[in-house]
């Protein structure tokens, strides 16, 4: 179960940071920053929470 779930954070990771960079490009600078913020929080409770149990 951890490896699913570990495994779906990485899809989520990658996707946002796809949309960051497409923020980012389009010129949306706030939104791209949320994108950003919200990936390395996603990152950091993968790393953390789910592959330490």
């Amino acid at each position: 179960m951890a490896n699913l779930l570990a495994s779906g954070l990485v899809g989520l990771a990658v996707i946002l940071g796809a949309a960051a960079l497409s923020a980012m490009a389009a010129g949306d600078f706030g939104i791209a920053g949320v994108c950003f913020l919200s990936l390395s929080i996603v990152l950091y409770f993968r790393e953390t929470r789910v592959l330490t149990t």
